[in-house]
Order: C-alpha cells, then structure tokens, then sequence
C-alpha cells in the first residue's frame, strides 16, 4: 500500500528520474510524483476529510477542486442542500467560476480539433442538444473540451481537468455520451450496476504514469469509471458537467488512496473486492457510514470467498450482456488514450 504523507521521511521516492540532483526548497514535500508544494499536499489532505463528511467541493473552470461549501456559504443559486437534484435541472455540484481562471485557462499547446458546442458538425450538436446535456454549460466550465470520435450513435468527448491547485498533475476525461434517448438504450434494467448512462474513462497527465488509463476497484468490468450511484445522475435530467465533476472526484479520491492507502467518502462495491482489499479503516463498501471493520469484515468473511467471486463473475456477465444489447463497445487502454488525446 502507498504510505502516508504525514512526514517527509515516510514518503516513499517515485519511480523514474532521481531527484537527488532536485534541491528541496523551503515548503516542498517529497511526494510519489516528486517534490510539490506542502499546501498542495494539505489541500488533498482536506479533501480527503470533506469526502469523509460527504461535503462536496466546489468546482471551478477546468476541473478544479477547491474547498467545499458550509452551510452558511449556501446561496440562493446552485446547489442547495436537501434538494431533489432528480427533479430538475441544476445539477447538485456547487459550481464556482472565477474570472482568473476563465481568463487564464488556456491549456497552452493543445488546441482542441473539434470545440463545442459552436464548431461541432451540425448532426452531433443537434444529437448532444436534443439529448437535453447543457453541452454549453459543459464547455463554460471545460472549456478545451471537444469531440474526439463518433461512431454508431455515440459521441466521444475529452477534456482535461486540474484537480488541484498547484499540483502538476491532473487527468484527461473521456465521456461516451449516447445520442439515443434514455429510453432507447435497452429495457429498464435490473443489475445491481447497470450500465451507466454515459461511460467515462480518465488519463493521468503529468506524473510517472503519464498517459496511463486511471485504474480503481470503483470501476464497471470493462473499465469504465463507476463514478456516481444509477439514481444521482441521469441522462437528459441532470447537466453533463456534473457527470464530469462526478468523475473528477473520482480521479481525486483515488490519487488520495494512492498518496495516504486510503480511499475516502462513501463508498458502494461488491463483497468479492471488499475481501480481496480489506482496508478495515476505510467506509464499507456497502454504502454504509460506518468502517469496513464495523459494518460487513465479519459476515464477509465468514461467507466462502468462492460465493464472492461467483457472485461477482455473474454480475460482471449480466453486466457484459447489457453493454452488448446496447451495442456499446470494449474499449482497450490504448483506445481509451488515443480518443482521450
């Protein structure tokens, strides 16, 4: 497991290019990806904290996370707390916009081949808008996204996102997004995961594993991001760049496992990985609010680790047969990357 970041001394130096030519500056912390800032260490630490209390960040243009609301910041726009965000179409995310960064989010060196939504070929822009995404507020928050592929229905769109203030490293998302109405995919389902509505994937950017697909335990069997539950994102209710911060917390909440060996927020996956990772500190995977070792380590474990894996392989199957029916494909690492780009 990777260790904790709670000193200088406990960090374990990164694969690749030494640094012991790299002079430590005052405030600097050795990290996994080299030296970075202490602040940028302790933002992911209070981010990891805000996931535990199920606060959510805020976040501003490009895909940056920034400290989350209290209650006494809530205004009268955005997100409210206790709102039915299936109702309509706010969305749920507190979304910040600062002039700064508007201005200064450029994303030198990477000029996207096809912007949205005003230089998008007319078929797709008519399929994204009829599919009721807010493709517009979708750009005013990404705004290098663009279309990368089209193929038989779906659209493929990229972006990059920043994560952190000061960190050099962030991520490229990439969104399958469906021009079919909901209704059309396939038959309601009855999985315990169904297919998401729309399929995304992420690649680090910056870092040893630059250019390498971002893997978790929170991932559907062909390797797409299991970002959010069925119900807290649908297609056509709620705005695409929420499905996009789903996925940028997702990215986040698995860099803070990789930095500190634990995973924070709430979380939901099958008995079989909650065996197999026994991270007894962590929320259990059954969606609970109480530790792994609290909640279902005991009745895991006494259930034969054969009935787990079963159990998860007959998911994974259903699951498989469904993105077949929507005919839907597999995408490989390397497909992932080349769309992602």
């Amino acid at each position: 497991h990777a260790k904790r970041i709670a000193a200088p001394s406990q960090v374990t130096p990164p694969l690749g290019p030494s640094n012991s030519a790299t002079q430590r500056e005052p405030g600097q912390v050795l990290t996994p990806i080299g030296l970075v800032s202490e602040s940028a260490v302790r933002r992911l630490q209070a981010f990891g904290k805000e996931a535990d209390r199920r606060q959510l960040p805020r976040i501003d243009v490009g895909g940056l996370i920034v400290p989350g609301l209290s209650l006494s910041e809530n205004s009268g726009s955005g997100y409210q707390r206790g709102q039915d965000v299936t109702a309509g179409r706010e969305g749920q995310f507190p979304w910040r916009e600062s002039s700064r960064r508007a201005n200064a989010q450029g994303h030198e060196g990477s000029q996207p081949s096809t912007p949205l939504p005003s230089e998008t070929p007319h078929a797709i822009r008519h399929g994204l808008t009829q599919a009721n995404l807010d493709v517009a507020g979708l750009v005013k928050y990404f705004p290098a996204s663009h279309v990368t592929a089209q193929r038989e229905g779906l659209v493929y769109l990229s972006m990059q996102v920043q994560l952190f203030e000061e960190l050099p490293l962030g991520a490229r998302l990439l969104l399958e997004v469906p021009l079919a109405e909901r209704t059309r995919l396939s038959r309601p389902s009855v999985l315990p995961t169904p297919v998401p509505d729309v399929r995304a994937w992420a690649v680090w950017e910056g870092g040893p594993s630059h250019g390498r697909v971002v893997r978790s335990h929170h991932q559907n069997p062909e390797g797409a991001i299991c970002a959010c539950m069925p119900h807290e994102w649908l297609l056509g209710v709620h705005p695409l760049r929420d499905y996009a911060a789903f996925c940028v917390l997702w990215t986040a909440k698995l860099l803070h496992e990789q930095w500190f060996g634990r995973y924070p927020g709430q979380q939901h996956y099958h008995a079989f990985a909650r065996v197999q990772r026994d991270r007894q500190d962590e929320y259990c995977g059954c969606g609970g609010m109480n530790s792994y070792a609290a909640c279902c380590r005991e009745s895991d474990r006494r259930e034969a680790t054969l009935t787990h894996w079963r159990n998860a392989k007959l998911a994974s199957a259903q699951y498989l047969r469904e993105l077949a029916a929507q005919r839907r494909p597999i995408l490989s690492p390397e497909d992932v990357a080349e769309l992602a780009a």
